[in-house]
């Protein structure tokens, strides 16, 4: 579907002569429902993530020795069923949520 959206219009200030751009809310309306499902797709994987990173780290005292970036590389290798086999989960609990973590995503993805 072909969207056209009317194009912003320019006015300069009488007084002062400064040139601003008017955007037709029409316009904004149409852009943000255009973004609104991948911005909001991108920052509750954002948040799903960084969340993940201080479960993981209370469930294992192994895990909560490693940095935040560490965890997060960490994270998205095994959500990319890579799984370098650098880090681990060591305790049946951390196990258990790395499952469930990565179970929640890839049934996302799909």
């Amino acid at each position: 579907m072909l969207l056209i959206m009317p194009l912003p219009q320019d006015f300069v200030c009488l007084e002062c002569g400064v040139t601003f751009t008017i955007f037709p809310i029409q316009s904004l309306i149409q852009f943000n429902w255009l973004i609104l499902p991948q911005l909001l797709l991108f920052l509750g994987l954002t948040a799903y993530l960084i969340g993940g990173v201080f479960v993981f780290q209370a469930l294992d005292d192994s895990l909560a020795e490693k940095s935040f970036n560490q965890m997060l590389m960490f994270e998205i290798s095994t959500l990319a069923t890579i799984g370098y086999g650098d880090v681990s989960p060591r305790t049946t609990q951390a196990r258990a949520f790395c499952i469930a973590f990565s179970v929640f995503v890839k049934s996302m993805k799909n």
